[in-house]
Order: C-alpha cells, then structure tokens, then sequence
C-alpha cells in the first residue's frame, strides 16, 4: 500500500517510516505543518465548542461527545476543592487540559512568533534538508489552528489522486494507565484523545491509518531506536525537569536508563513531552546529517537547541 507519513523531524514519526517500511509498504510522501498562529493555544472557548459541536450537523459523533464532556468536565475542575478527593481532582483536571490542541504532538507544529509552541522545535528548512537524506520528497504547508484539520483533509485528499490510500502517524504509545499520579494520567488520556482524533479523520478521508508504535511500549520504542542504528538527538528539554546539558545528548542506553529513573521518581513520560528530539541518521537515511551550527538558547519556558544549519554527508 502507498502511505504517507506524518513529519516531525523527530525520533517517533522515523521509528514509523522504518516500521511501515520494513511491513512492504511504499512510502511516497512526508506531510510537514508548519503553523502560524498561536491563537488556539488556550483552553476551548465555548463559542468555538458550539462551533466544532454544530459543524457537519447530524454527524454527532463519540469524538464530538468526548469534547462537550471535556468542556463541562473544565468547568467542573475549576469549582471543585481539592479536599474532596484527591483522585476526583486528578481526573477532572486532566480531563479540562485533554483538548485538541494537545493534537499539536502529532505533527511539527513550528511556529513562528514570540510564542512558539515548544514540542519539535526544528525549522522547517532543516526538516525539508532531512527529508532530501532520506529521500522522500516532502510537503510543508502553513496552516492555523483553526484550519488545520480541514487542511490536513485537503492534502490528503490531493494525495488520494496520487495513489496513498493510507496515513502514517509516529504517535508515541500510552504506556499503561495510572491515576496514582497525576502527569502519568494527563499523558495517559492526552495520547488517547489523540488516537481517536486519528481514527475520526481517516474514517471520513476513506484512508487507513497506521500507528506502528501504538502497541509497543514507550521505552520500547527508545530501545528499538538504539538497536536498528537510529542517531537521536535532544533538541528541547523541560529545565524544571532535565538539565541544559541535555541538548544535544544522544539517545542510548545511558539516555535510557536516565529516563526510566525520571519516570519513576518524577512520573514524566519516558517517551517525550519534557524532552523532544531530532534524527540525524539511521536505516532509512541515504546520507547522515552533521549539525554544522547549533546554539542553545531559551523559548518560553524550554530551552531548545536552535539547529541553524546542517550538511548532509556519504555514509
């Protein structure tokens, strides 16, 4: 089947393209959003609920449902004590964060402007310069948050003309589900708010969606990285959680096992979400890239390493 594949630039969306690729699929496109607005950055607003709730009426779907549910449940975890119960609370305030905007960590959602939404903070240039390594040719489009989806619809369907009859996404597993902390549970019910936004998208495109890493758990997915020969490297990190030495550190076993322990002592998400990462090489590069200039730097409140330029070079 010819798929294409959703682009970060990032470690889970290039463990996918393997995965899809080592199943016989045909990968024939790498999709880049670059958004340019933050105006959607922020809670739902209930006029815009009303909007997305009323669009395509009669069509009242499960995933619209879990959004009116959201909203309420907002509003609820705002007037609700925290001495009434303490897991009551873990539930309502995940659930009034759990919005589509969280959609934000399955593509590169670069942005330009002073508040740049940090999750894979790599220009659009250098994921373009990566796409010519691996040798796929890649689309970037500017969107909105507000265009998105129907913009995601619009290239995908231009796509159908071509043959892709299937779409690939890098979305990080959920690990297992836990209420006893309350960054585990977010992540928990974020990544499946994410799954079926996937799944409602390409239900109505008529394409097959494939989530290759969904089954498999997130430290995983870092080790499979290490094992087929994958060059990762930290590009954001959380300066409450890791430290500014990070940017630039390579995934490895050393990596790996520092994040099993930040999970367990802090409850983080091995897979991401205080730290996100670039590819510099692997199986699926015709040619590595070499960082040529790089400078750490602050965004808001992540520190990020700004890749300004990068060579590729023969293997």
């Amino acid at each position: 089947m010819r798929v294409a594949v959703t682009w970060t630039g990032g470690k889970d969306c290039c463990l996918a393209l393997y995965d899809v690729f080592s199943q016989g699929h045909e990968v024939s496109t790498l999709i880049n959003f670059i958004f340019t607005d933050t105006e959607k950055r922020t809670p739902y607003k209930f006029s815009n609920l009303l909007s997305f709730i009323l669009k395509d009426f009669g069509k009242f779907s499960p995933y619209k449902a879990s959004i009116l549910l959201r909203y309420l449940l907002e509003t609820a975890s705002k007037n609700t004590p925290k001495k009434i119960s303490t897991k009551t609370h873990y539930i309502l305030e995940a659930a009034s964060k759990n919005t589509p905007k969280k959609i934000s960590t399955l593509i590169s959602y670069i942005l330009r402007g002073s508040e740049s939404m940090i999750w894979h903070e790599v220009s659009p240039e250098i994921i373009a310069i990566q796409s010519k390594a691996i040798d796929i040719p890649i689309i970037q489009r500017k969107t909105t948050w507000r265009t998105f989806e129907d913009q995601f619809k619009e290239v995908m369907n231009e796509l159908k003309h071509e043959g892709i009859e299937g779409a690939v996404w890098g979305i990080a597993p959920p690990g297992y589900l836990t209420m006893d902390n309350y960054e585990k549970f977010k992540d928990y019910m974020q990544l499946m708010a994410e799954r079926d936004w996937i799944y409602k998208v390409c239900e109505e495109l008529k394409i097959e969606p494939f989530l290759p890493l969904w089954e498999k758990s997130p430290e995983q997915v870092l080790v499979e990285l290490i094992e087929k020969g994958f060059e990762v490297v930290i590009v954001v990190v959380n300066p409450k959680i890791l430290p500014e030495k990070w940017l630039g550190r390579k995934v490895n076993l050393d990596f790996v096992e520092d994040i099993r322990k930040l999970h367990r002592s802090k409850g983080i998400h091995v897979g991401g979400d205080e730290y996100h990462t670039f590819v510099i090489d692997g199986p699926i590069f015709k040619k590595r890239l070499e960082i040529v200039k790089s400078k750490k730097m602050s965004k808001g409140d992540y520190l990020i390493l700004n890749i300004s330029e990068v060579r590729p070079v023969d293997k």
